[in-house]
């Protein structure tokens, strides 16, 4: 279970617009010190979009680091700059993917968002192998 009383925590910044990480870490202790079961850290209270991945992962750090084993939500919004001109651009290949499909009234499509590489070595090999053995001759 994860607490009664989850607070939504604001980001403290320094006058250059930096993680005000110190400032950061008194007001985790001050919240669970005084009734905080749980910090969401990053949430939507309003800053989590003008900070960096680097910088979420270093408050999520720091936030866990301070309150121990009380339980720390990482919010995962996404809005900064960067996420914001990689959605214009799925949407742009979505609307040309669209345009494509009418005029070419093609039937499927093939998107692959990640995919792995597997060298072919003596190792995949013997274990594709084992695998064949196993399930055409032992079944």
């Amino acid at each position: 279970m994860l607490g009664s009383v989850i607070t939504a925590m604001v980001t403290p910044l320094r006058a250059d617009g930096a993680v005000d990480f110190e400032r950061f870490r008194e007001l985790a202790t001050n919240l669970v010190e005084n009734g905080s079961d749980g910090l969401v850290v990053c949430g939507t209270t309003g800053e989590s979009p003008t900070l960096s991945d680097a910088e979420k992962l270093d408050l999520f750090r720091v936030a866990v680091d301070e309150v121990g084993g009380r339980a720390v939500l990482a919010g995962l919004v996404i809005g900064d700059a960067q996420h914001v001109e990689l959605r214009v651009l799925l949407d742009q290949k979505a609307a040309l993917l669209e345009q494509i499909r009418r005029d070419m009234s093609y039937k499927a499509m093939m998107d692959i968002w990640l995919y792995v590489h597997v060298p072919f070595t003596f190792a995949l090999l013997a274990a594709l192998i084992a695998h064949i053995i196993s399930v055409f001759f032992l079944f």
